[in-house]
């Protein structure tokens, strides 16, 4: 492979202008990520962050920023909570789960789920 036409050395990343087309460019991948979390959600009510990352990255978004996947589960209703899950020993894992006043049990199924992604990984 050659080299580039163009020159790179005062090159510094994070110091360049941010244009219209940067701005959209990153909307775009904001409403992307909304829109992969909202398919997650149609078929898995509660989880732990790495099931969602896994299904994220099988679908097109390799890189998650944490903040923006945090801030599209609070704008689509779900929240963090510390719970105790079956299978998964005594300590309380950060399970997100719709927002509500009492939270329902988790149920076998989802358990599993948990307890596969927590300790046996992908």
């Amino acid at each position: 492979m050659g080299r580039l036409p163009i020159d790179l050395r005062d090159f510094k990343a994070g110091r360049t202008v941010s244009t219209d087309t940067h701005k959209a460019m990153i909307d775009t991948t904001s409403s992307v990520l909304h829109q992969r979390v909202g398919e997650y959600l149609e078929n898995v009510s509660v989880f732990i962050e790495p099931m969602l990352i896994k299904h994220l990255n099988e679908n097109g978004i390799a890189h998650v920023d944490l903040e923006k996947l945090k801030s599209a589960l609070v704008d689509l209703g779900y929240e963090r909570k510390r719970r105790v899950v079956e299978g998964c020993g005594k300590a309380q894992l950060p399970v997100w789960q719709p927002c509500a006043k009492r939270a329902r049990a988790i149920t076998e199924e989802e358990a599993v789920a948990i307890y596969k992604a927590k300790n046996v990984g992908f």
